[in-house]
């Protein structure tokens, strides 16, 4: 069984010429194969590496990318979705051929059982898991066996299209290492009225997981940070969104600022301080002088650190372990107050 590729018939969020680009992204490498074998799905091949993925989104940004859904030696199934640096990773429309009786047809004849429910579910939660692992490439298997348990009650098509709407963005939302959320769309006939009610409820939600609150070119953040350990380093949960400029103590941070347009600043509260400047008052001249918002982070907070830090003007402070599923919205919020705060006293 073939998938009958239509570009037309992919979410408008992309054009027909973005959505075929899908074909040309495969064949550099960026393809996840996705095994349904009696009801365990499993992630069972990336083949590509966290650099060449890495690579491939720079070079296609606003292009498609796919995933491949294989029953046995069967491709049931295919995802596509697209790379877009205003808003992370979107995606843009989803052919899943399903089983006769198709699902439509199922609930059409009250006949839509939890088999099927379970079945939804697991595709994206196996998504989930392929997109995670493509990235941060931790295992080389993945299976999920989630339940959906009785989110699925309507017994007519209007019912289960609500029902499904509230699993779309409520259940099969997650994040992926540039940080942004990533809504499944399971089938265009049963669920295009969602879809597209989603674009019209949802506008906030979309412009806070873009860099627009700094205009249309890409932010730059300053990060002061002396940090080894990967999963401390909060430029690795940022990456996406800003341009970045990292340094390892204070000193190096002053050249920065004096010859480079910064949108936002990071400080460790814990980074060198050459010149023996307490960092809680180089946060003061910063946000005096500068008017730049700063973030103040730790992996060790401690009371004191954390009053001291907003006291002297920091707008927010953030704690290791980051939480990847709210950090950047943290930000947008702090970003957001900082520009009213800044419209205020003009």
């Amino acid at each position: 069984m073939k998938v009958d590729y239509k570009a037309q018939e992919l979410s408008a969020l992309v054009s027909a010429s973005e959505i075929e680009s899908i074909l040309d992204t495969i064949s550099e490498g960026l393809q996840v194969v996705v095994n349904l074998d009696e009801n365990e799905l499993s992630f069972s091949k990336v083949e590509v590496s966290s650099a060449a993925a890495n690579s491939i989104y720079s070079k296609y940004k606003k292009k498609s990318v796919g995933l491949k859904v294989n029953s046995g030696s069967e491709e049931v199934g295919y995802f596509a979705f697209v790379l877009d640096r205003s808003v992370g990773i979107r995606l843009a429309g989803l052919m899943m051929m399903m089983p006769e009786p198709t699902i439509k047809e199922k609930v059409d004849n009250d006949d839509f059982s939890s088999d099927d429910e379970e079945v939804l579910f697991e595709i994206g939660n196996i998504l989930a898991g392929s997109i995670d692992d493509l990235v941060h490439q931790n295992h080389s298997h993945f299976t999920s066996r989630l339940k959906m348990d009785s989110l699925l009650k309507g017994d007519d098509l209007e019912n289960l299209e609500s029902a499904l709407g509230v699993l779309v963005h409520a259940t099969i939302t997650f994040q992926t290492k540039f940080n942004h959320n990533f809504a499944i769309f399971i089938n265009k006939n049963l669920l295009a009225s969602i879809w597209k009610s989603s674009l019209k409820e949802e506008p906030a939600a979309t412009d806070s997981t873009s860099p627009n609150l700094l205009g249309d070119d890409v932010p730059k953040a300053l990060i002061i940070q002396d940090e080894s350990d990967k999963s401390k380093k909060i430029s690795f949960y940022i990456e996406s969104r800003f341009n970045i400029v990292e340094v390892t103590d204070i000193g190096l941070a002053k050249d920065i600022l004096g010859r480079e347009r910064i949108d936002l600043v990071f400080v460790d509260m814990e980074s060198k301080s050459p010149a023996g400047i307490p960092i809680d008052k180089w946060i003061k001249a910063v946000t005096r002088t500068s008017r730049l918002p700063v973030i103040a982070i730790s992996s060790r907070p401690t009371k004191s650190m954390v009053v001291s830090a907003l006291r002297s003007g920091a707008c927010d402070f953030i704690t290791v372990p980051w939480d990847p599923e709210k950090i950047l919205l943290k930000i947008d919020e702090d970003l957001a107050a900082h520009q009213a705060k800044m419209k205020k006293t003009l």
